[in-house]
């Protein structure tokens, strides 16, 4: 993997804002020669940056069950939450590159990039700028679960 800078190595930066890790490092990655494969690193970066293997670094991820409202877990920031799988959905298949090109009607050779959408909903374009699809090659499979709380974890259990 190409050396990160030591500021999107920070475990403080990992925390508040984890998609602009992501997308330092999706774009380090894409950028040693075409779109990625589909898991590019990020996890072990992840765990390496925040030092995960550790229980006392671990607990520093802010935790939802220990939060009396998600209201106080600042938006888009790396959260923990102890649950019960209920069940299992279907993997899911989403676009997960686009292409960002400039609005203008004809873009200039070379002021495109490949964009990661993994880890987000949605993705807005930037002022200036259009998404386009890929194709076959942006798409990518996720899997999701519905959680429930731990039994007698509740304040009121």
């Amino acid at each position: 993997m190409p050396c990160m800078d030591d500021t999107i190595a920070s475990p403080e930066l990992a925390i508040a804002e984890p998609l602009t890790v992501i997308d330092a490092l999706f774009q380090a990655r894409s950028g040693a020669g075409g779109p990625p494969e589909a898991a590019w690193g990020e996890r072990e970066h992840f765990l390496r940056a925040l030092g995960l293997d550790d229980e006392q670094s671990y607990a520093k991820v802010p935790c939802l069950n220990d939060m009396a409202s998600t209201d106080f877990a600042k938006r888009l920031s790396l959260v923990r939450y102890r649950g019960l799988v209920q069940d299992i959905f279907e993997p899911e298949i989403y676009v997960a590159m686009l292409e960002e090109q400039d609005a203008s009607t004809t873009p200039a050779p070379g002021t495109s990039r490949i964009i990661t959408t993994k880890y987000r909903e949605s993705i807005e374009p930037a002022p200036g700028k259009v998404l386009k699809d890929v194709g076959r090659d942006g798409l990518s499979q996720r899997g999701a679960c519905y959680l429930v709380p731990l039994p007698g974890e509740t304040p009121w259990a």
